[in-house]
């Protein structure tokens, strides 16, 4: 089981997640079954359109989701996720918010909301998750 108690804690155990490290990815707040991450976008998150890519924004959410599921628990991995794109997210400072909604001996289930910094709804997530240890 993961014994984190601070916020810098829990940011040290995650830089071991090298790719949404690398991609910008911050850990702003954890509490049990919540966790909230913000992206600030640069001009390597863009696709030819000049909006954040699809892949940037599940990176995101994935992330945010193993946030909130692991930083207090044992090794949670994702078993399957689906995104739902709402509105295109061109720049400034996103974030997202994973919250648990279904907590089983094993299995898990968490929802993950992205706006932008105006609050514009960018996308939506879900997640199943199961608990390894």
């Amino acid at each position: 089981m993961i014994q984190m108690k601070t916020i810098e804690e829990v940011r040290e155990w995650f830089k071991a997640d090298h790719y949404a490290h690398a991609c910008g990815v911050w850990i702003a707040e954890v509490a049990d079954g919540y966790a909230k991450c913000t992206l600030q976008v640069e001009n390597r998150h863009l696709n030819a359109a000049g909006t954040v890519m699809g892949g940037a924004l599940f990176t995101m959410a994935d992330f945010t989701c193993a946030v909130a599921a692991n930083w207090n628990r044992g090794v949670t991995v994702t078993i399957d996720g689906q995104i739902n794109f709402l509105g295109a997210a061109k720049g400034g400072i996103l974030t997202a918010e994973a919250r648990r909604r279904k907590d089983g001996r094993t299995l898990g289930h968490y929802e993950v909301t992205i706006v932008s910094e105006h609050n514009a709804a960018v996308a939506t997530a879900v997640f199943n998750v199961f608990q390894k240890s």
